[in-house]
């Protein structure tokens, strides 16, 4: 019996090896955007499930606590770009209810979320760089 879980171990290490092979191979010809959202959605894969602790995605290294944000200018990004908040929530791998809440400045001040880090990476991509980063 342990003979068969060792060699089911080692086939599913063999597996995940293959994936995560496969995945470096398609990643450097994603653009930036999406990049962004497959890195957002990961993160959320990883916390959902308690694979890693939130806090280790959730670190970044921008002050934004006291950063003047301005949620008009960042709608009038979206909104020059044609994209509605549901398309933008897609590229950020987030949903529309957060691009809302971001551009009202409603944003988690607290600690940084993964959706509010793909947003903030986003509005640097489009020339609002608010929080020097």
């Amino acid at each position: 019996m342990e003979n068969v879980q060792s060699e089911i171990e080692e086939k599913l290490q063999t597996l995940f090896d293959s994936y995560i092979n496969e995945f470096r191979g398609k990643y450097t010809s994603l653009n930036r955007g999406e990049k962004i959202q497959l890195i957002a959605n990961l993160e959320r894969f990883l916390t959902s499930g308690h694979i890693i602790e939130k806090s280790e995605v959730e670190n970044i290294d921008f002050d934004y606590k006291d950063t003047p944000f301005s949620g008009e200018k960042a709608q009038e990004i979206r909104e020059n770009l044609r994209l509605s908040k549901t398309e933008l929530a897609r590229k950020c791998g987030t949903y529309s209810t957060n691009i809302d809440c971001f551009e009202r400045g409603t944003f988690p001040r607290s600690r940084i979320t993964p959706s509010f880090r793909s947003y903030v990476l986003w509005l640097k991509e489009n020339g609002y760089n608010p929080f020097n980063i």
